[in-house]
């Protein structure tokens, strides 16, 4: 339960649903690489064991060291990661949700996965893992990250405990690369003030025209970007003024600024 989108996403799908024999029982948090420092987890946990207080669920929380041995990059071995500490754990688990990062059933491919990240191929890796005793899923595999996002805009416990924030400092800071995608995709659904508790909103308000300058950038810089800014491009209701202009100028220059060093840098320095 990291709070994330995709975790929030599938707590409202299995807490209370329509289908109790599939519902949680459990919540579980581990640290198995993904926080960069013991202090950054403990924070985490604190909050997911707020969630889990809300929905009165035991949390399971794990804390290894596993990185100190195995000196691999945790985004090409997320997933196997995790299940590991499952598989640990398989008779406390009769079925286990492991939340889709947001690439989506369509995103699925086993091509170069030596370079990509792991949760590209979840669905298979779930079923090879799953046994008799064990079923994982890749939950939310079939909706896309801003898609999870509109689903939770009107979930109470995500507007309270939303964290997305990759920074060490604790609460959403509002300018690290999740946080900025996370502002863009509320203000794209207009539903940014649902998310004033745990997002520096007005700050956003204030700074909306850079916001929107790093999208733009993001799709300049097309595959070496953020993958999940087109579609939030494509959702965004265009006010006047400013933004208009700068997706204009995207779409009259895009193959030109897209191989351009000098203006990624420019684009780099004013909107970071």
């Amino acid at each position: 339960m990291s709070c994330g989108i995709d975790s929030m996403y599938m707590l409202k799908r299995h807490w209370k649903s329509d289908f109790p024999q599939h519902d949680l029982t459990h919540l579980a948090i581990f640290n198995i690489g993904a926080f960069s420092n013991g202090s950054q987890f403990a924070w985490q946990r604190q909050r997911a064991q707020k969630v889990a207080s809300m929905v009165n669920m035991p949390l399971v929380s794990v804390d290894s060291n596993f990185s100190s041995v195995f000196n691999e990059n945790h985004v090409l071995s997320n997933s196997f990661r995790n299940l590991s500490l499952v598989l640990l754990l398989q008779k406390l688990f009769g079925r286990y949700y492991l939340s889709s990062t947001g690439y989506g059933i369509k995103s699925f491919s086993i091509e170069d996965n030596e370079k990509r990240d792991s949760a590209y191929y979840d669905v298979l890796t779930c079923e090879c893992l799953s046994s008799h005793r064990l079923q994982i899923h890749s939950d939310g595999a079939v909706a896309t990250r801003l898609e999870k996002s509109k689903e939770i805009c009107d979930f109470p416990i995500a507007q309270e405990y939303l964290h997305v924030c990759v920074a060490d400092q604790g609460d959403n800071c509002g300018i690290c690369p999740k946080c900025k995608r996370a502002l863009l995709t509320f203000d794209a659904l207009g539903v940014l003030d649902n998310f004033k508790e745990v997002l520096p909103i007005e700050d956003y308000k204030a700074k909306r025209n850079k916001y929107c300058g790093y999208m733009v950038g993001q799709l300049l810089l097309g595959n070496a970007g953020d993958h999940f800014m087109p579609e939030i491009h494509a959702h965004f209701k265009h006010g006047k003024g400013f933004l208009p202009f700068v997706l204009g100028c995207y779409f009259a220059m895009r193959s030109t600024l897209a191989k351009s060093v000098l203006l990624r840098k420019i684009y780099t320095k004013l909107f970071g």
